[in-house]
């Protein structure tokens, strides 16, 4: 939901892999200000492009986005420029 993920201080790792998810990939997720581990988000039925607001996480932050649905480039800033391509198939 909307509005969470910036309470959630403690944050290290998130694994919401393999849950059936529909929808998109929250913009307010990238407020995981402490999340240093990785964000797994893979094996859903996400849809829609990757919001930019990702990249804001920190740079030690490993991404699994695989088997989703979500179209368009693969932002280009902050993050996003440490991931190996197999994150995003």
């Amino acid at each position: 939901p909307a509005g969470v993920w910036s309470e959630l201080d403690n944050l290290i790792q998130l694994d919401l892999s393999g849950n059936n998810f529909k929808g998109s990939i929250p913009e307010d997720i990238g407020e995981l200000h402490t999340l240093s581990g990785t964000l797994n988000l893979s094996f859903n039925h996400l849809s829609g492009r990757i919001p930019n607001s990702l990249g804001k996480l920190s740079a030690t932050v490993n991404f699994d986005l695989r088997n989703n649905n979500l179209i368009g480039e693969i932002p280009q800033t902050g993050t996003f420029s440490n991931q190996g391509p197999t994150a995003f198939l």
